[in-house]
């Protein structure tokens, strides 16, 4: 803050609870913590009540330079004159105690937030994970739930490599979190990094992951690449078909997308003469052997010719 603002600032005859918070918080942000402490001491003394703002500045400055005693006297001041706490000063005490390495009391801070965001979240995964203890850090990112990770796409992201730099282990949940956030974003290089880490860390995929990749790809303009993917999909389900039909509608090859939704016609049909051949057998009491096999396979190939019911 330059000298200029605080010489204004002292010459003005009647100031606001708004010219307040404003120096208070220039100064938090330059860390000048007993500044804005003197200002608040000296707002209170003239009778300017502090808000929320005036909170979350103060907090923020014991944060910066992890100052729990300060931290532990605004928590106070908060409580004992009966403030309405919003989300951003929760927000903030979560911070500052976690910051200043008290995570059971920002444990329990959070556990009473009747409301939280992004920042909520990614302050205690990032406090756990600074901490060493991945295991918290990681069931906090896996309870985070998706709307948070879709409100703030970046911090996600960079919360995830943060954790694998910590030797966090995401599970398939987390990993189709963070890729729909690539794809929301339009990073075809962070999904590619992404990916990257499955093959590379040979996770399992399960066919929303092997979903989200498709998805991601073909909506980055990667539409050969969500195919390829796609083709080898083990299984695949109703929103394979429709993501991977969409794309080629949508980046205008309409001849391969009409092949693929008469093939996805195909496999539907076959699907359903498998169930009904299992139907039948058990109706007679016949287990699976070799010869069921072998008619599942030709099920598989499309060689099984349906009589009509005049034969």
């Amino acid at each position: 803050m330059s000298d200029c603002s605080g010489k204004v600032f002292n010459e003005i005859n009647y100031r606001t609870l708004i010219s307040w918070n404003s120096m208070i918080g220039g100064f938090s942000k330059m860390g000048c913590c007993e500044k804005a402490f003197l200002l608040f001491v000296e707002m209170r003394d003239v009778g300017v009540k502090p808000d929320n703002s005036t909170f979350v500045s103060l907090l923020s400055v014991c944060s910066q330079i992890c100052n729990l005693e300060l931290g532990k006297f605004v928590h106070s001041y908060i409580e004992v004159n009966g403030v309405k706490a919003d989300i951003y000063v929760h927000n903030a005490l979560v911070d500052m105690y976690a910051k200043c390495w008290d995570l059971e009391t920002a444990q329990a801070i959070f556990d009473r937030m009747e409301d939280r965001n992004v920042v909520s979240w990614t302050t205690m995964v990032t406090a756990y994970a600074k901490s060493g203890l991945i295991h918290s850090a990681k069931r906090f990112f896996d309870q985070m739930p998706l709307r948070n990770v879709k409100g703030c796409f970046n911090e996600a992201l960079e919360l995830f490599f943060s954790m694998c730099d910590s030797k966090f282990v995401p599970n398939e949940t987390t990993l189709v979190s963070v890729i729909s956030a690539c794809c929301q974003l339009g990073d075809l290089a962070m999904g590619k990094k992404i990916h990257d880490y499955i093959s590379n860390n040979y996770v399992l995929c399960d066919v929303t992951l092997y979903n989200a990749l498709v998805d991601m790809y073909a909506k980055c303009g990667s539409v050969e690449t969500a195919f390829a993917i796609f083709l080898d999909m083990p299984e695949k389900n109703v929103v394979s078909w429709n993501v991977m039909i969409g794309a080629l509608a949508l980046h205008g090859d309409g001849s391969k997308a009409v092949e693929l939704f008469e093939q996805m016609e195909a496999d539907a049909q076959r699907w359903e003469d498998m169930k009904r051949i299992r139907k039948l057998m058990q109706q007679h009491g016949i287990t699976k052997g070799s010869g069921i096999s072998s008619i599942e396979s030709n099920i598989d190939n499309g060689s099984i010719m349906r009589r009509s019911p005049e034969a």
